[in-house]
């Protein structure tokens, strides 16, 4: 009695078979992943959002940001205003100036109490971002990061740029956060805007 063994053509299309489907694992396993740092990123700026909330009941306004010339005190009171980002250069070593002033490490202009309201500040999962904030954050296309910026009344801001900035008509003044989804296979550009 003689066995009978596999043929060349059975074990290729086991083999084909085998190869299709770990390409839908792979690809499916990479999908996951970039939907698991999107809603990290979702999480984050929700944070974020909720701590800038505590430090306007405590000041009355979200902190200002300052002149990009003097980005490393990226807060103060007689600036033009610029943009803060979570650029993943040697200053943000460990958290760096991103939005400083929540987590109580910061100048007294922005935050005299030394209140934390976040004892570290978060900072996108990738941060891709090697270059100042003013270069990247009104632009798209420019690497995983977060950026911040408060449009209100100081630097000579009128009420029609307050407003239009904001989106609503008589504006004490509003902060964006603005991230970046990897959905869609692109970075796509989002904003969460607070209006006071």
């Amino acid at each position: 009695m003689r066995k009978r063994a596999f043929t060349l053509i059975e074990l290729l299309v086991v083999v084909a078979i085998i190869g299709i489907l770990a390409t839908v694992v792979v690809v499916n396993l990479g999908n996951s992943q970039k939907k698991a740092r999107d809603a990290r990123r979702l999480s984050d700026v929700n944070q974020i959002a909720k701590a800038v909330d505590l430090y306007v009941l405590d000041y009355g306004e979200p902190a200002k940001t300052a002149n990009p010339s003097s980005y490393s005190n990226a807060y103060g009171d007689a600036q033009n205003g610029s943009w803060d980002a979570s650029y993943a250069g040697p200053a943000d070593v460990n958290g760096g100036p991103f939005m400083r002033f929540l987590s109580g490490n910061w100048d007294t202009n922005a935050n005299s109490n030394n209140t934390v309201y976040l004892s570290r500040v978060p900072v996108d999962p990738i941060n891709t971002v090697l270059v100042e904030p003013d270069h990247i954050c009104n632009e798209t296309g420019q690497g995983y990061h977060y950026c911040y910026y408060y449009y209100g009344f100081f630097g000579g801001w009128t009420q029609d740029q307050i407003d239009g900035a904001c989106g609503q008509a008589n504006a004490k003044g509003c902060y964006k956060i603005i991230y970046y989804l990897e959905k869609d296979q692109a970075a796509t550009r989002n904003d969460v805007r607070r209006i006071y």
